[in-house]
């Protein structure tokens, strides 16, 4: 039992200070919800936060969350706009196939696909817009040690200290500790690959152009940066990738410049700093209980191979606003499963799907079965032709495809 000597009562507790957690804080604030963040973080560390190799892209749709939110203001200047997207399939020694796909900008009215963002910028800018809020409060170097759901209240001790609030929302991220005490059943994948990511220095503009290429080990993701550099996103076989991070400079630059190719002339790998991390995913069976509910990746993760991860989350985060934001104004309880039962059915569906069709992905284009090669390099070569086809596939992308978008990811919102 924790005792009762709350300092502070909000309408939302938010567990969690990474993307997800301060977009969350960000978009009830900008609605007038009462918001209390407890981050692990330091608040000198998300300011002074060095780039750890890792990007998001944000889709158009993704994009109107942010402006509507007031963050898009602060973050416009640091984004990287993707105009084309080219999609092929190939092998290091055999080289790459001659059938491509190609998403053409001019063919959605010459708007942008989407945006490139440094993380750490990203979450920087997030915070400035918080401090903001006067309804939003940050509390760093701070963790749950324990919480209380009642029927009326949410009591969370932090530090000896306790809050208040009608509503719990884990942004706890991928081993969300509150997704494991509540015993909420999850499905994981292991792709047994690591992704090897790196900032790479062009000889030449990329012209807001990014690359997807599928290598028998694992797809090859090339997303544009501002100036005269590109991310690179290269998912290998975890032991093959252990190889590949064992190697010196410029060893490791020949194997790169074998997948990357001279389009864009010589490259360079940024100050020599690569990363790596491991590429799982998994989908949570439910994201609500009473007074709780699960967000962004402390709900579901996936592989990179369709850039869509973060997307998701903001689509959690929109839906769930959304839904909050009009229980408040129409005096009904924002904690309850009555309320939260629509974000759970608005989200629950698409991003099962999602995480699925990914996961079919991986599988299709991680391998060099001669049969299937061939069949999907034919599909793309067709698919490429279809212009209508492609339309669809493209706007989907976008985030501007299918139904219960919420109006926070529209041009124009109504909440």
């Amino acid at each position: 039992m924790i005792k009762n000597n709350k300092l502070c009562s909000y309408d939302v507790i938010i567990v969690g200070g990474s993307l997800s957690g301060l977009q969350m804080a960000v978009s009830l604030g900008s609605y007038g919800i009462s918001v209390c963040v407890i981050d692990r973080s330091k608040i000198i560390d998300i300011l002074n936060d060095e780039f750890d190799g890792r990007t998001c892209a944000i889709a158009s749709a993704s994009s109107n969350l942010l402006k509507h939110t007031g963050v898009w203001e602060k973050v416009e200047k640091y984004a990287s706009p993707m105009l084309d997207i080219h999609i092929q399939d190939g092998d290091v020694v055999k080289g790459m196939s001659a059938y491509s796909m190609h998403y053409d900008n001019n063919l959605v009215n010459g708007e942008a696909l989407g945006y490139i963002f440094e993380n750490n910028t990203l979450r920087r800018c997030q915070y400035e817009r918080l401090c903001e809020l006067d309804n939003v409060d940050y509390i760093e170097d701070s963790q749950v040690l324990d919480y209380e759901i009642n029927d009326d209240e949410v009591i969370v001790e932090i530090n000896g200290k306790t809050i208040s609030g009608k509503l719990l929302l884990a942004c706890d991220g991928k081993f969300s500790k509150i997704r494991e005490k509540e015993k909420f059943k999850t499905i994981n994948w292991d792709y047994k690959q690591t992704a090897i990511v790196c900032t790479v220095d062009t000889k030449d503009n990329h012209n807001g152009v990014a690359l997807e290429l599928f290598f028998p080990g694992g797809p090859f993701g090339v997303l544009p940066m501002q100036g005269n550099k590109m991310s690179v996103i290269w998912s290998e076989q975890d032991k093959i990738a252990k190889q590949v991070l064992k190697m010196n400079n410029n060893d490791f630059k020949e194997h790169l410049k074998q997948r990357f190719g001279d389009w864009l002339g010589d490259i360079s790998v940024t100050d020599n700093k690569v990363y790596s991390y491991p590429l799982t995913a998994h989908h949570t069976t439910g994201y609500i209980k009473h007074r709780l509910a699960l967000v962004g990746d402390s709900a579901h993760s996936m592989h990179p191979i369709a850039g869509q991860g973060f997307n998701m989350g903001i689509r959690d985060i929109a839906s769930l606003t959304e839904c909050i934001v009009k229980a408040k104004k129409a005096g009904r309880d924002i904690g309850s499963i009555e309320t939260l039962k629509h974000y759970e059915q608005y989200r629950y569906f698409d991003n099962a799907s999602l995480v699925l069709i990914c996961d079919g992905l991986v599988k299709l284009f991680s391998n060099d079965i001669g049969i299937i090669r061939t069949l999907r390099v034919a599909g793309m070569g067709i698919l490429n032709k279809i212009i209508p086809a492609k339309k669809f596939f493209m706007q989907h992308a976008r985030g501007m495809v299918g139904t219960n978008i919420p109006s926070l990811l529209k041009k124009y919102t109504d909440l």
